[in-house]
């Protein structure tokens, strides 16, 4: 009996003092604090409150609050900063990755701010491709996406970045036009910068040049249209050059598709010079093409980068008789075979995509470029009703 009762005692001793100790853990937390830039400096309308912070490691992604020293098991992570526009989509994100986080020790990330600026007059186009502002960076552990910006135009546009300090390379391209500008900027932690965007103009230009002035006469009858597009369907028998909405339009660049164009810009028909911008295309690299259409007649431009291209223009005026008598004409031309005179049909009316007016009434000017050999044969309808061929007349154009 003394016996159970010695074992018993031992035994509850032995849990007793079990029940006695403190355990204590130790953990391997460090902290995470991502401070901001200044962009007062800048100017702009950067909102602070659409970053979202936000840092990933082993698989886990949790968001930061700015500013704050945020609790972080200690390892390496990747940093990454959104920046949200008004509807609540990324306008860019950018990440700096292996940021070490010790235990028990407080790691800051402070950001940098940069604010691109350029000349918009020197980036519009009217007609063709518009190459844009891309950005991405080539350093290790640091990536960038966001928009690609419209050069031509600026007030609009957001052009303030917050991200992780990096080298931030822009440039300008498109895939017709291949890359044309290439600049990299070194942004410093917890430094707001304003960095211009230099370059030369890299554009060429069209100049429609009206060799003999305005025309004579002006008539709704006998429209006149001369378009330059940027378009992929090479001409074809009974189809129009002129885009199908070309008399809904006004003087000046259309920029949205339609029929095989990607955009056009629909000239003045008061014969007057006038010239407009456009981006030269790479090589092989699109199946759009520049084309100059005036009245059926096709020329194809080639753009380059500081050069014009120049495009002379004659003005046709076609009066009555010498008696003064009204009559009509038919146009025939060799735009098809050098030589070889085919009858001219014109560009049917509406939004029809075909030609159709083949004869114009006497006291009408017609635009043509130079290059062509025209032939206008002249008829009279009698009082009988009888409609006989007058007069033909060779109207060489080949030379200015």
């Amino acid at each position: 009996m003394s016996y159970v009762k010695s074992v018993l005692c031992m035994f509850l001793l032995f849990c007793g003092s079990a029940f006695a100790r403190d355990v204590v853990p130790v953990e391997k937390l460090g902290k995470l604090q991502v401070l901001d830039v200044n962009t007062s400096t800048l100017g702009g309308s950067f909102d602070v409150s659409r970053l979202v912070i936000k840092f990933r490691i082993d698989n886990n992604l949790t968001n930061l609050k700015l500013a704050e020293a945020n609790d972080v098991a200690a390892g390496q992570g990747c940093l990454e900063v959104t920046y949200k526009d008004k509807n609540g989509n990324a306008f860019y994100t950018a990440s700096q990755c292996e940021v070490k986080i010790d235990e028990k020790k407080l790691t800051t990330v402070q950001l940098a701010a940069v604010k691109f600026s350029w000349d918009v007059s020197n980036y519009h186009t009217d007609v063709g491709p518009q190459p844009g502002f891309s950005f991405m960076t080539r350093d290790a552990n640091y990536k960038f996406s966001g928009p690609v910006l419209n050069p031509a135009k600026g007030a609009d546009l957001q052009t303030i970045f917050v991200i992780p300090a990096m080298n931030l390379e822009v440039n300008l391209v498109h895939p017709d036009t291949g890359g044309l500008h290439s600049q990299t900027v070194a942004l410093s932690a917890g430094v707001a910068s304003e960095v211009p965007i230099v370059t030369k103009d890299v554009r060429g230009q069209i100049l429609l040049d009206f060799i003999d002035g305005s025309p004579t006469f002006h008539a709704d009858f006998a429209p006149n249209y001369i378009t330059a597009s940027y378009r992929q369907r090479s001409e074809r028998s009974g189809l129009s050059r002129a885009p199908s909405i070309i008399s809904e339009v006004g003087v000046g660049s259309y920029p949205y598709a339609v029929d095989d164009m990607m955009n056009f810009y629909n000239f003045s028909e008061e014969g007057k010079n006038q010239t407009l911008y456009a981006y030269p295309v790479k090589p092989g690299s699109s199946s759009y093409f520049y084309e100059v259409a005036i009245n059926e007649h096709v020329i194809k431009p080639v753009v380059e980068a500081g050069k014009v291209t120049r495009i002379p223009v004659a003005t046709v005026n076609v009066h009555h008789y010498k008696s003064n008598i009204p009559g009509e004409y038919v146009v025939f031309s060799d735009k098809n075979v050098k030589g070889q005179m085919e009858e001219h049909q014109h560009r049917a009316g509406g939004r029809s995509p075909y030609v159709g007016q083949k004869s114009f009434p006497t006291n009408t000017s017609l635009f043509f470029p130079i290059g062509f050999t025209f032939r206008l044969d002249f008829y009279i309808t009698d009082d009988t009703g009888r409609k006989t061929l007058q007069d033909q007349v060779l109207v060489d154009l080949t030379h200015e």
